[in-house]
C-alpha cells in the first residue's frame, strides 16, 4: 500500500518490475500424421515416449505383418535426441466411419412391466383446499420398515419425541403447489422415483412410481395432524420383467475398432480378444454402506494373475453432489470440430483426468446418498448391492474405423495414391485438411517445429503447400518438409526444392533408415522423421539459435545409413537448390550437413539458425507486450517495456545469437498523432551472428630458412 504524503518527511516507494519477465514459454514440436489410435483431429501434449504410446500407439498388424507409422518413429526419434514435449494430431481417412468404443456397466434387473400406484383418500383426515398452505399439515411414508415424516414448514408443536427422520417442507399458496413441493422432497431426500398428483379439487392424491417394477410395492402412505395419523394407501400393482440395467457407460477418447476388445471373458481374467492398443475396465469392492466403488482400466491383453493397471480410480461414486462422482473423477469432457472444421469445441461438465477413457453417461444418479440420519437411503443401498454383481472385466466395444484398410500403403511405400492408408487425390490428402485448420490457431496451440512425415512435395503438393501457408501465416515455427519419396534421385530433389520459397521452411535429403522400438525393424523413413530429434539436440547444448548442422550438433545417433551416400558434387547440387543434405562421413556417421532455409533470395533468413533466432525474439518480445495492452501510453510504461527486452536481448548477445542491438520505444517513434489513435510503437534492430559455413585454410609452403614471425 501507498504511503499518504502529508507531513515532511523520507518516503521509499517500490517499483515491481518482475512481472514482466517470465521465462520464455515452453514450445514443442508438432508432428502431424495418421496414429494406432487416440483423438482424431485434437492436437495432444504428450511430454515422453511412453506417453505417446499410452495415447497414440505405435505398432499395428496389417495382414500377416507389423508396422509401424512415421509419425510414430518421428515421436520416438525426438524424444530419444532429447525432446521434451510433443504436439501430436493424429489424422485419419475421412471417407471412413470413426467411433469410439464404449464399455456400459449393466448389472441385475431394470423395473418393467407395470407400474405401482396407490390412491390415498384423505378426506377422512387434513386434506382440505388448504393442505399444505398452512403449517403443520404432515404426511408419514413407511419404506423398508422406516418411517419417514414430511412437515410443513416449522412444527408448533415442538419437534417429535420418536427418532423418525424428519424432513420440512415450504408452504405453498395452494394445494396443488403443497403437493408439488411435498413430491420433490421426499424423492429427493429418499432417493425414490414417485409422482403425487392432486388435481385440486376432490379428497384424492394419485401417487404412481416413475418407473415401472415393483421396486415400490409396499410403500405405505399415511397422513398426521398432530398425534393422529391414518393409514391411506398402499403402493401395489407393479410387475417386474428381466433386464439388465446400465449404471454407466465408458468411451475410449480415440475412435476405431482398434480399441475393442470384444469377446468372452476367460476363467484367467482375460480377453479372448483382447490386444495391447485396447482397454477393459474392472469394478472392484462395491460398497453400500459407504456408496462407492473401485473403477481400473486395465490392458486389453493382460490377465488376472499379470494385470496391467493403466489408471486407477477409487471410492467414486453415483452421486452427482460429490467431489467423487464418476464423472468428475474421471471426466466427461469430449472434442469435436465445429462446423467449419477449424476450432476445436469442447463438450462436457467436467474436466478429463483420464488420458484414455471418459464417463459418456450416468444412467442410474444417487444425488445426496445418505439421509439427515447418516444412512443410506434404501433405495441407493439397493441399487449398489445390484451393481455388486457386476464386478469383474468388461471389455470395450463398439469402436469403428480401420488404420490398415484394403491397399495401404506404408513407411517408404507410400506413394501419390495413398500414403498410410490415407487416400490422395491429385496431390491433395483430403485426411489432413481439418488439422491443418484447427493448428492455425496460435493462441491455442505453440510449437517451433512442425512435420509431416508421410507427406512429400512431389506426390503431395497441394497439402504440403497447405502447411507451408500455415507456418507462414503463424510466423513462430519453422516447417521441415520432404521433397521427394524413397528411391527418387539428386535431380529429383533438387527439382522439387526450386518450386518452394519460403524461410520458414527448410528441407533435408535423402531418405534415412532407422532401426524402431515399435517394431522392432530397420526401416526407411524420410529426412523429417529424425530432424525434429537433431533440433532438439541442438537447443538443448546450446541454443535455438545455433546452427542445428553440422559434426558438434548435426548428427543423427539413431540412423544406420542414409539411402544414398552422397558425394561432394551431390552435396553441392543440393546445398544450391536449398536443400540440406544429410551426409555420411567416415568414423562419424550421418551428419545434417547443411541449414538453409527454403528462401530463394539470399538474406539473412535463408539461413535455419537466423529464422529460429527471430522466432524465438518475436515469441519473448511479443510476450512482453502483450502485457502493455490497454496500459497507459506513458514513458513508464515505455520504460517497463525496454526493462525487460533489453536485458534479455543482452543475454542473447552473450549467448553468440546476435553481434549486437537496438530497441526503440520513445517519442521518436511514438510521437503524438501515434499516440491519438492509441498505439504504441516499438522498434527492435537485431544484426544476427552468421554461422561459419564455409572454412577456408590456406596453406604456405616457404623456402628453407624462412622465419616464422611470433
Amino acid at each position: 500500500m501507498a504511503e499518504r504524503i502529508v507531513s515532511p518527511g523520507v518516503f521509499t516507494r517500490e517499483q515491481d518490475l518482475s512481472y514482466l519477465t517470465p521465462a520464455p514459454a515452453e514450445v514443442s514440436t508438432a508432428v502431424v500424421g495418421p496414429a494406432v489410435k487416440g483423438p482424431i483431429d485434437i492436437p495432444t501434449i504428450v511430454r515422453s515416449y511412453s506417453e505417446y504410446v499410452s495415447i497414440f500407439g505405435d505398432r499395428f498388424l496389417s495382414g500377416s505383418d507389423y508396422y509401424q507409422h512415421l509419425s510414430s518413429v518421428s515421436a520416438e526419434k525426438y524424444f530419444e535426441q532429447g525432446g521434451t514435449s510433443l504436439l501430436m494430431t493424429r489424422v485419419v481417412e475421412p471417407s471412413d466411419t470413426w467411433a469410439a468404443a464404449e464399455s456400459a456397466v449393466v448389472a441385475g434387473e431394470t423395473v418393467g412391466g407395470s407400474i405401482s400406484t396407490a390412491t390415498a383418500d384423505l378426506a377422512a383426515s387434513i386434506l382440505t383446499s388448504d393442505f399444505g398452505t398452512v403449517t403443520d399439515h404432515e404426511l408419514k411414508f413407511t419404506h423398508s420398515g422406516e418411517t419417514y415424516r414430511f412437515i410443513f414448514s416449522d412444527p408448533t408443536l415442538g419437534i417429535p419425541v420418536d427418532q423418525s427422520p424428519i424432513f420440512f417442507i415450504e408452504t405453498a399458496a395452494t394445494a396443488v403447489g403443497a403437493i408439488t413441493n411435498l413430491s420433490s422432497s421426499f424423492n429427493s431426500n429418499l432417493g425414490l422415483s414417485l409422482e403425487l398428483i392432486y388435481g385440486g379439487t376432490g379428497t384424492s392424491v394419485d401417487i404412481n412410481s416413475t418407473v415401472a417394477g415393483i421396486t415400490y410395492e409396499g410403500l405405505e402412505v399415511k397422513v398426521a395432524e398432530g398425534a393422529a395419523e391414518e393409514l391411506v394407501g398402499t403402493l401395489a400393482g407393479g410387475t417386474n420383467v428381466s433386464a439388465p440395467s446400465t449404471f454407466f457407460t465408458l468411451e475410449t477418447l480415440g475412435k476405431g475398432e482398434i480399441f475393442n476388445s470384444s469377446g468372452s471373458v476367460q476363467d484367467d481374467g482375460s480377453v479372448d480378444a483382447g490386444t495391447v492398443d485396447n482397454f477393459r475396465v474392472e469394478l472392484r469392492d462395491v460398497d453400500s454402506d459407504l456408496g462407492v466403488f473401485d473403477i481400473y482400466i486395465r490392458r486389453g491383453d493382460d490377465t488376472d494373475k499379470t494385470p496391467i493397471f493403466l489408471e486407477t480410480y477409487s471410492n467414486v461414486n453415483l452421486d452427482p453432489n460429490s467431489e467423487n462422482y464418476i464423472a468428475a473423477v474421471i471426466g466427461d469432457t469430449h472434442y469435436a470440430l465445429n462446423a467449419e472444421g477449424d476450432a476445436v469445441q469442447e463438450y462436457g461438465e467436467y474436466p478429463n483426468r483420464s488420458r484414455l477413457v471418459r464417463v459418456q453417461s450416468v444412467n442410474v444418479q444417487q444425488p445426496d446418498y445418505f439421509d439427515n440420519s447418516g444412512k443410506p437411503k434404501a433405495a441407493f443401498a439397493a441399487d449398489l448391492d445390484v451393481l455388486a454383481g457386476a464386478e469383474g472385466v468388461i471389455p470395450f466395444i463398439s469402436g469403428q474405423g480401420s488404420i490398415a484398410p484394403a491397399g495401404a500403403k506404408f513407411l517408404h511405400e507410400i506413394n501419390g495414391d495413398d500414403t498410410e492408408g490415407i487416400e490422395a487425390l491429385a496431390g491433395d490428402v483430403p485426411g489432413y485438411s481439418n488439422a491443418v485448420k484447427v493448428l492455425n490457431n496460435t493462441e491455442g496451440y505453440r510449437f517451433d517445429v512442425l512435420v509431416t512425415p508421410g507427406l512429400n512435395q512431389q506426390q503431395h503438393a497441394t497439402t504440403v503447400g497447405k502447411y507451408l501457408d500455415l507456418v507462414q501465416e503463424r510466423g513462430d515455427s519453422i516447417y521441415i518438409l520432404d521433397t521427394v519419396p524413397y528411391g527418387a534421385a539428386v535431380g529429383d530433389a533438387v527439382v522439387e526444392a526450386k518450386e518452394l520459397n519460403s524461410s520458414y521452411a527448410a528441407t533435408y535429403w535423402p531418405w534415412v533408415k532407422v532401426q524402431t522400438q515399435g517394431i522392432g525393424k530397420q526401416i526407411w523413413s524420410p529426412a523429417s522423421v529424425v530432424m525434429p530429434g537433431v533440433y532438439a539436440f541442438s537447443d538443448s547444448v546450446a541454443a535455438s539459435w545455433f546452427a542445428p548442422a553440422g559434426m558438434v550438433r548435426g548428427g543423427i545417433p539413431g540412423v544406420l545409413r542414409a539411402e544414398r551416400k552422397l558425394s561432394k558434387t551431390d552435396r553441392d547440387s543440393l546445398y544450391s537448390a536449398k536443400v540440406n543434405p544429410l551426409a555420411t562421413f567416415p568414423g562419424t556417421g550421418v551428419v545434417a550437413y547443411g541449414q538453409k532455409t527454403l528462401q530463394t533470395k539470399p538474406s539473412a533468413l535463408d539461413r535455419v539458425n537466423v529464422r529460429r533466432l527471430l522466432i524465438t525474439l518475436k515469441r519473448f518480445i511479443g510476450n512482453q507486450a502483450n502485457n502493455l495492452v490497454f496500459e497507459q501510453n506513458s514513458i513508464a510504461t515505455r520504460n517497463r517495456f525496454l526493462a525487460a527486452v533489453n536485458p534479455y536481448l543482452d543475454i542473447v548477445v552473450q549467448r553468440e545469437g546476435l553481434y549486437a542491438f537496438r530497441v526503440v520505444m520513445d517519442d521518436i517513434n511514438n510521437p503524438a498523432d501515434v499516440v491519438d489513435r492509441n498505439m504504441l510503437v516499438g522498434q527492435i534492430y537485431i544484426q544476427p551472428t552468421k554461422t561459419a559455413e564455409f572454412i577456408v585454410l590456406d596453406f604456405v609452403v616457404e623456402p628453407t630458412g624462412a622465419r616464422f614471425e611470433v
